[in-house]
């Protein structure tokens, strides 16, 4: 059996989009599965140092290591604050939660930021469990993340 074949095979695909408006460029990042095909996460930049990371259904182990690499990226390329948006992750396990201490210790040094929204209930027991609420600022929605992180 060759290299991506076979049960549990996934192809990996990042495309880029534009936000016409704002003259941004983004990629989303997207997996294969057979006939599914799957949203992982999406980066949209704000401004020149915020962006909003739309987490999608999973931050696990499936996904872990490219959002870690995707977001160390984009610390490379300026961005500073990040709010993730987890209003439609429905799977978060540990995998995902060191993705997110890779990216908080990034940007410590850097006076950055992380910060959640919309956390799924999922996501919110992980939060209440770990206490990650005492060092990452948690916001009911995205635009109230964004007001917040931009003013």
């Amino acid at each position: 059996m060759a290299l991506g074949e076979g049960p549990g095979a996934a192809c990996y695909f990042i495309t880029p989009i534009v936000i016409p408006e704002k003259n941004l460029k983004a990629d989303i990042m997207t997996c294969d599965l057979g006939r599914h095909k799957e949203e992982f996460f999406s980066v949209d930049p704000i401004t020149t140092d915020t962006a909003i990371v739309t987490v999608g259904e999973y931050l696990d182990f499936r996904n872990a290591s490219y959002f870690k690499v995707k977001l160390k990226d984009q610390v490379r390329l300026g961005t500073r604050k990040f709010i993730l948006d987890f209003s439609d992750t429905k799977s978060f396990d540990s995998s995902g939660l060191g993705s997110l201490f890779t990216l908080f210790r990034q940007l410590a040094p850097l006076s950055g930021m992380i910060c959640f929204a919309s956390t799924s209930g999922t996501v919110k027991n992980s939060v209440q469990l770990m206490r990650l609420y005492r060092v990452i600022p948690q916001f009911p929605t995205v635009e109230a993340a964004r007001k917040a992180v931009c003013t």
